[in-house]
C-alpha cells in the first residue's frame, strides 16, 4: 500500500497536535488559581466580623467583590484555562477608593487579582 494511500485511511490513527495553551504547568497553575479562588470566595461568604468593619467593609461591598471573584472562577471552570487572557481584576484600585484597609480579607482578594494577573501574563 502506498504511503499517501494510509494518509486517507480514516483508520489509521493520526497524532494529536498539541494545543496552543498546553504545557506541562497549565493544569497545576489553573488548580491553585482556582483553589485560591475558591478560598477567597468562601472567606467573602462569610458574615463580617467587629475586625472587617473596622477595616472598612461593608455587606455590600463584600457582596459585589465576592459576585466578581465568582464570576472568574465560574469564566475559568466553564471555557477553560485559556480565558484567562480576558480577565482584568481591578480589585485593588476599588477596595482602595472604598477605603478597605489590611486585613484578612484584603489578603484573601488580592492573593486571587495577584494569581490571576500572573496567569494571564504566562498565556
Amino acid at each position: 500500500m502506498p504511503i499517501d494511500a494510509r494518509d486517507d485511511d480514516p483508520l489509521v490513527p493520526r497524532p494529536v497536535p498539541p494545543r496552543r495553551d498546553a504545557s506541562p504547568r497549565t493544569p497545576r497553575r489553573t488548580m491553585d488559581l482556582l483553589a485560591v479562588l475558591d478560598g477567597a470566595v468562601a472567606a467573602l461568604k462569610a458574615p463580617l466580623g467587629p475586625a472587617d468593619t473596622e477595616q472598612g467593609w461593608t455587606d455590600d461591598l463584600r457582596r459585589e467583590i465576592q459576585e466578581e471573584i465568582s464570576v472568574c472562577r465560574s469564566v475559568l471552570r466553564r471555557h477553560g484555562p485559556a480565558m484567562v487572557r480576558h480577565l482584568r481584576p481591578r480589585l485593588d484600585e476599588w477596595m482602595a477608593r472604598e477605603g478597605v484597609r489590611p486585613g484578612r480579607l484584603r489578603d484573601a482578594v488580592l492573593e486571587a487579582q495577584r494569581l490571576i494577573t500572573e496567569a494571564r501574563d504566562a498565556v
